[in-house]
Parts: structure tokens; sequence; C-alpha cells
């Protein structure tokens, strides 16, 4: 059965912003943090602090095209708003699935307490007895996500745990490939549905897991990415 966070993550990519035209020239933008909450933006480096909460240049359902928006503080809420999602602040998790309720949790790290929510631990990490650790899960046993199972295996919703895919071969899989999903130093190309070696800062991307530093941000690998001056990019299905 379809649990209700991977539910929330399928309608996520679904809801996916589309770029077309992609260039090489990555173009130039305002001085850094210059730009306010609303305005269009092609970088997270454009957008200004708002009363304490770091800005990220993204899709909304305010514009048609990136604008910066606040990000959400632990405590705050991460719910879907129409089309899309209410980012939450690195360090933190969204957790609480579908609903209004959905809310940015702090991740602690290996060794550190949990609470009893599976969504507190860092990515990789599970929460057991109210501590984040490696998790254990040997293939076949039933899981929640990837942190539940030993470090050689992935999370399959439909097969529970299940060995990680080899460089260069299909990652057609049930769900959303995650980090897990391809061997140590590979992950899923969104296009090819193969294997790649992670992609670097400056690559096209689809999802973070391709991306090196885990962080795809407006169809480009690294948190500082700037669209191409060349590329036009409209937020929508």
């Amino acid at each position: 059965m379809l649990k209700t966070t991977q539910l929330f993550a399928f309608l996520l990519v679904s809801l996916a912003p589309v770029a077309c035209s992609s260039a090489s020239d990555t173009g130039s933008g305002p001085p850094a943090g210059s730009v306010a909450e609303g305005k269009e933006c092609t970088s997270s480096l454009d957008c200004a602090e708002v009363g304490g909460h770091s800005s990220k240049c993204m899709c909304t359902d305010k514009a048609k095209t990136p604008s910066c928006a606040v990000l959400s503080k632990a405590g705050e809420s991460c719910a879907i708003t129409g089309s899309f999602q209410i980012a939450c602040e690195t360090g933190t998790a969204c957790t609480g699935g579908l609903s209004g309720a959905a809310t940015c949790t702090a991740v602690a790290a290996q060794g550190k307490p949990c609470g009893g929510d599976r969504g507190s631990c860092v990515e990789g990490l599970t929460c057991t007895g109210g501590t984040c650790a490696p998790g254990i899960g040997k293939a076949g046993a039933d899981c929640f996500n990837d942190g539940e199972c030993a470090a050689d295996l992935r999370c399959d919703f439909m097969k529970g745990c299940v060995a990680r895919i080899a460089l260069g071969a299909s990652c057609k899989v049930s769900g959303i490939p995650t980090k897990r999903t391809c061997v140590d130093g590979a992950a899923c190309d969104s296009m090819g549905k193969i294997c790649v070696a992670l992609k670097e800062d400056g690559s096209d991307c689809f999802q973070d897991a391709e991306c090196a530093t885990g962080e795809c941000n407006l169809g480009g690998c690294g948190a500082d990415y700037r669209i191409p001056s060349t590329t036009t990019y409209g937020c929508g299905f």
C-alpha cells in the first residue's frame, strides 16, 4: 500500500515546474539578497531575508515564474497551498502528510533523540527507541523509508527492503527515486531512468537525489544555481 508520506512525495513531483530552452549561459542577477518576498528571481542568491527567515527562489502559487518565498522554521506549516508546497529551512523536514497539519520538524543526527517521530532523523537514519540510528532491515523486511533498511538496501513500498540499483542499470522503480535508489555515488536520472554518477553543481536536474550536493533548485544542481538568461522557466504542471 502507498503510505501517506510516499504519496505526498509523488504529488510534489507531479506538480513540478517546467524549464525550456536551457543553455550554458548562467546569466547575471541583481545584488545578492536584494529581492523582496514575492518578487521574481532567477537564483536563491537574489532573495532577501524576511523577519529572521531565510528565503528561496522557487515556484509558488502566487506567480507564473519563480519568486522569492520565505522558508518555514521548525513548528511552522509546510502544507501544499495549491499546486506547490511551502518549503522548510535547512535542518528541518516536512512531516505530517498531506493535510494542513504538515509541519517543519527539526531533524536529528545519529545518536540524537528523535522523540519517536519517524520524520525527525536526517535522511538515511531511522528513529529506533527514541534515538536516530542506521537501519538494520534485511532484504524483504517491511519498511517505511530507506533509513529503516541496511545501508546496502533501499525501501520499496511494494516489496520492502530490496537491493540498491547498480550504476548504468534501469531505475524504473515503484514510487519516487531517492538517494538510496542507486548504489553509493550514483542517482536515478529522472529523464533517462538510468542510474548515473551524481551530478555536479550547474548540471541539469529534476530531483535533489541527482545532485552531489543534495540540492536541485530551479532545474539545476546547487543551492545557488541561477536560471540561464536564455532559458524560459515557467511554474506549473
